[in-house]
């Protein structure tokens, strides 16, 4: 196929392609393209690109997409940026992405989660380049929109300290805020700085934040910037756990409406009477937030109210590695990598509280090893309990080989780390501490 020069004033298939930087769908290049005369039958312009060798197709759930190998990208996106119109076409391509987000918000709840994350993961790469395109012209509000509706997205795949970047370059863009941008700017970002090393619980900033969602009336936004104040008043020192309870309550009275979320803030409620030492209350809370979300069909609030039951019943002096398991085994179909931090940390508090010194070692270290790929942190709520039993290891006369078993489990691979979890071998000749892996109890 030939090609008209890049200088013209509405860009050719090819050099038009150069605006995407990833996997794209045809719903994208019908945004992009506009009116062009080619896109008269766009599908057939796309597939002679293909036929071509310019383009490679694969399908997404059913749904076509294409991409470009890297050489043939380059020369795409240097007659792409040469182009007169390159302004426009990449406001049409920061748009597309904006409505994907808006569109795809409420699918990332309930029976659905886990098409919508396939999707959005698919398109992740040109999500990014349309909202960094924004911030750099001074577009953010529709940035922070669109941020804070894909906010499971970036949570449930690990992206949520690329996500703070954007709040924080928001906060700093030098351009006015609206009240509820800055709203979502300052609870976004203070909350994932909660999940990250050397976090100090600040509520100053998330306190504005839930006055600016009162003042525009948004229930929603000030419910979850409340559950961010909660987390942030069980963050410093000494915790304040009254407040944060009570900040808690408010935060699910104002869920109404919001099943998944609802549910989320009951199981952040849930942590703080666990912290309080009313183990079975919480476990009482976190139980009925579990048959909710299987009710709703949400796996991933099913899952992270998985792992805090177990903790529940570890402060009340029952193993149930079970429960960590099945939290593990949700976290993988979702590819949440930060769930598995939080299983492996479960299941050698589990061992710990058997005896079973060994594995409590081993799957630590895993859980360590975890941690610096996502670059969040433990569980914070459950520190305390979790040192309290590998304290009593440590103490003991087996603390040669907990950290022995420990400094092995920091090496593991990552599916080796998963084959002991879930019940498989990390030994040649099939031995995973002579014990088949976790702690069978409960």
């Amino acid at each position: 196929m030939e090609y008209p020069p890049a200088q013209r004033r509405r860009p050719d298939p090819f050099t038009l392609l150069g605006v995407f930087v990833g996997d794209f769908s045809l719903d994208a290049v019908e945004a992009v393209a506009g009116d062009a005369q080619w896109t008269t039958d766009l599908l057939e312009t796309i597939l002679e690109l293909v036929d071509g060798s310019l383009l490679r197709q694969h399908d997404v759930l059913g749904v076509p997409f294409f991409s470009m190998l890297a050489p043939v990208r380059e020369v795409a996106t240097a007659r792409f940026e040469a182009d007169p119109d390159v302004t426009d076409a990449r406001r049409k391509h920061a748009e597309h992405y904006l409505r994907l987000a808006a569109e795809t918000e409420p699918l990332l709840q309930g029976p659905t989660q886990l098409t919508a994350l396939t999707r959005l993961e698919a398109e992740k790469d040109n999500l990014r380049a349309g909202y960094r395109h924004l911030i750099s012209i001074g577009e953010v509000d529709s940035v922070a929109v669109a941020v804070w509706s894909l906010l499971l997205y970036w949570w449930i795949r690990n992206l949520l300290p690329e996500a703070r970047a954007w709040m924080e370059n928001i906060l700093v863009a030098g351009v006015p805020l609206t009240d509820r941008t800055r709203a979502i700017a300052l609870a976004f970002s203070a909350w994932v700085a909660l999940s990250q090393p050397g976090a100090r619980g600040d509520p100053g900033p998330v306190e504005e934040s839930v006055a600016l969602f009162h003042a525009t009336g948004d229930d929603f936004g000030e419910a979850c910037a409340l559950t961010v104040l909660s987390i942030a008043y069980m963050s410093i020192t000494p915790p304040d756990l009254d407040r944060a309870e009570e900040t808690q309550s408010r935060a699910i009275e104002l869920s109404h409406g919001y099943p998944t979320f609802q549910a989320l803030f009951r199981g952040s409620l849930g942590s703080v009477q666990l912290v309080q030492g009313r183990a079975t209350e919480a476990l009482e809370t976190f139980d009925a937030v579990i048959e909710e979300a299987v009710r709703i069909g949400d796996r991933f609030i099913e899952s992270i109210t998985l792992t805090n039951a177990g903790w529940a019943r570890l402060a009340l002096g029952e193993a149930r590695p079970g429960l960590f398991v099945q939290h593990l085994k949700l976290s993988l179909q979702m590819a949440n990598e930060d769930g598995i931090g939080y299983a492996f940390e479960g299941l050698a508090a589990c061992a710990a509280l058997v005896g079973d010194t060994e594995t409590a070692g081993l799957l630590l270290g895993a859980a360590e090893t975890a941690r610096k790929r996502t670059g969040m942190i433990e569980q914070r709520s459950y520190v305390r309990l979790l040192r309290s039993l590998l304290d009593r290891i440590l103490a003991s006369e087996e603390v040669s080989r907990f950290e022995e078993a420990r400094e092995r489990g920091r090496a593991l691979s990552r599916r080796d780390a998963l084959d002991m979890a879930l019940g498989g071998s990390t030994r040649p000749g099939g031995d995973a501490g002579k014990r088949g892996g976790v702690p069978a109890v409960g």
